[in-house]
Formats: C-alpha cells, sequence, structure tokens
C-alpha cells in the first residue's frame, strides 16, 4: 500500500529520533569448495555458500527450474545424494529471507522465496500467512519493543536455536519428545535452574565481553580470542555519541551465535544457577509445531534474533553431512 500524501497545511508532528541498531551475523566460515561462488556471476549473501552449489540450487528452485539434468541436493563432504526434508526447506527460506538487502532484491526472487515458504507451511498445517515483510526498517519494528522478538525471553529463543542446529528433520512425534523434556526440566527444577540465567553478563566475564564493533555503514572484523567465551552486546549498551543525531540512524553489530549457544550447554551443568522470575526462564511462545514454524517467519531482518539465527544456521552447515558420512566419521568399528 503506497504511503499517504501529506498535507502542507498540516504538516506532520516531530518524531523524536531513536537510533537503530543493525544487527549482522560474523562471518566466521568461508565458502564450500563446491559452492561456486565467484563462478559466472554466482553469488549468495553469507552463509548460503556455505553449500554445495547443486544444494543451493535445489533449495531456492525447490523444482530444479530448466536446469537439466536438475540439481539434486548432496551431501558436503562425500557429493552423495540426499533426501530435502521439508524441515531443512524451511530454515533454508528463512535463512535466504534474513540474508535480503533491499537494494540487491529481486522481486522475482522474493515471490519465489514467499511461494515456496506458503507450500511448506501447508505441508505443516500452516494455512494463514504471516511472513510480514513488505516495508523493512534498520533494526526492524517489533524488535525494537522486544530483543528477542518474536520469542517471549531469552530462554526460550536461545531453545529454538540449539534445537534448529542439531535436528535434519522434525516430526510431530519428536517435537511433542522434546518439548515434553524441556516442560518436565522446568517443572522438576524449577525455571531458573533450567538452563541457569541466560543474559548476556551470566554467558561470560565481563572482561571477555566482545568489544564495541558498531558503525554506520560498515562492519568491523571481530577480533579472535583464544579462550573464553564471547557475547552478543547488550541492547543497552550506550549508543556511540555523534556529532549530529540527524546524520546515523543505526548501527551494524556482529554477533558470534556460536558462542552464546555453547554458554547456554555450559550454564546447564551449573549447579547453582540464578533463579529468575516465574516467566523469564520458561517456554511461554511456542507449545506446538506450528506454533514452532510460525514463529520463524516472524523474525525481523537486521534484528538481533535474525543475526543469531544465521549464525546458528551457518554453523550447521558448516559441520552438515549425511548419514553415512556421520557413522563414518564418528564411529570406529575397529575397536569391535
Amino acid at each position: 500500500m503506497a504511503p499517504a500524501a501529506s498535507n502542507p497545511k498540516t504538516p506532520h508532528a516531530p518524531t523524536k529520533f531513536v537510533p537503530s541498531t543493525i544487527y549482522k551475523p560474523a562471518v566466521l566460515h568461508p565458502p564450500h569448495s563446491l559452492s561456486k561462488i565467484g563462478q559466472s556471476g554466482h553469488w549468495v549473501p553469507y552463509p548460503l555458500g556455505l553449500m554445495p552449489y547443486d544444494s543451493w540450487y535445489k533449495l531456492h528452485h525447490s523444482n530444479g527450474a530448466d536446469i537439466q539434468p536438475k540439481p539434486a541436493l548432496s551431501c558436503p563432504v562425500c557429493g552423495g545424494k540426499r533426501e530435502m526434508t521439508a524441515h531443512m526447506h524451511k530454515l533454508f527460506l528463512v535463512a535466504e529471507r534474513l540474508t535480503w538487502e533491499d537494494d540487491l532484491l529481486s522481486v522475482h526472487d522474493k515471490e519465489l522465496n514467499a511461494n515456496l515458504n506458503l507450500k511448506i507451511n501447508n505441508e505443516h498445517g500452516i494455512q494463514r500467512p504471516i511472513v510480514n515483510n513488505s516495508v523493512h526498517l534498520p533494526g526492524s519494528k517489533y524488535s525494537k519493543m522486544n530483543k528477542f522478538h518474536p520469542y517471549y525471553n531469552e530462554h526460550e529463543m536461545m531453545l529454538a536455536l540449539e534445537l534448529l542446529s542439531a535436528t535434519e528433520s522434525l516430526t510431530e512425534a519428536s517435537w511433542s519428545l522434546w518439548l515434553e523434556m524441556q516442560l518436565y526440566a522446568e517443572k522438576i527444577w524449577g525455571a531458573g535452574e533450567t538452563t541457569g540465567s541466560l543474559s548476556s553478563e551470566t554467558m561470560a566475564g565481563e572482561h571477555m565481553r566482545a568489544p564495541d564493533t558498531t558503525s554506520h555503514d560498515c562492519v568491523s572484523e571481530r577480533p579472535r580470542h583464544t579462550s573464553g567465551l564471547l557475547t552478543p552486546p547488550l541492547s543497552s549498551e550506550k549508543e556511540p555519541v555523534h556529532e549530529d543525531a540527524s546524520l546515523k540512524t543505526s548501527t551494524t553489530t556482529v554477533l558470534p551465535i556460536h558462542a552464546a549457544i555453547s554458554a547456554m550447554q555450559q550454564s546447564r551443568s551449573t549447579t547453582n544457577a540464578t533463579t529468575s522470575s516465574s516467566c523469564s526462564n520458561r517456554i511461554i511462545s511456542y507449545r506446538s509445531l506450528q506454533d514452532f514454524y510460525t514463529l520463524l517467519d516472524q523474525i525481523e531482518r537486521t534484528s538481533y534474533v535474525g543475526a543469531l539465527f544465521l549464525e546458528s544456521y551457518a554453523e550447521r552447515l558448516k559441520d552438515d553431512m549425511c548419514k553415512d558420512c556421520w557413522f563414518a566419521h564418528n564411529v570406529r568399528l575397529d575397536v569391535f
């Protein structure tokens, strides 16, 4: 819908300047050797280049378009063909949408993603459209009010990212089992002791906090550390001071999700966890598999959760392999 024309006789009231933070994932891994990035003009944003070209093409076009022979999903390790699950396709479509940049996005690609996503949603029993991406605001609209949007709290957000990074397929049975385990843990150990405090302060010590990497039009290189955990900066941290605030409407921050997920796993083993409020460490937003997938479509581009999702997806792609390769890599037959 086109914006309404303003009436010069009744000027709009001045809006208060509220700086936004644009979050982007940290680029931690090089492209896959078979990604074909840089060949024949092919390019895809990070982390989509961490998979072979044939896999990207199959996930991007689904039916293979007019290419003959039609590309198939392949194992990044052995190159063998593998089956594309609805779960794998869903995660790709969400990640692809979150990497969009308005000045580089074609209408064809946007419509293709929307149509494929609608098809996958129908397979999961989600009938209503829920992707609201017609107008994109730097730093996202709803994430300004809730840093963990579309999730209710940081606890359920981290649980969701952890599950997504470790699963190739989700069924009603596996989902129900996972959810029952989480709810049982909440009931037995209490909300505060289920995963401990998942705030950025307790993920790592203050001396290991990631340095300020905000800038107006570029992303600073994230320094490497030999030990400890890096944590995403708090949204409440002080914004850099500028001489003219009107010239700067957003900042860009790089987030290391792998450190946050590792910290969450370590915090589970802590016996003296900090007790939080009754809702801060409980699953509130999703109870069904349909709820879970619906929330993925509500993750906003350039938001805090959007950057975390992309880095989680990058770690998934980096370690991705077929079942045969996983068995050969993790099971030693010579010990039997």
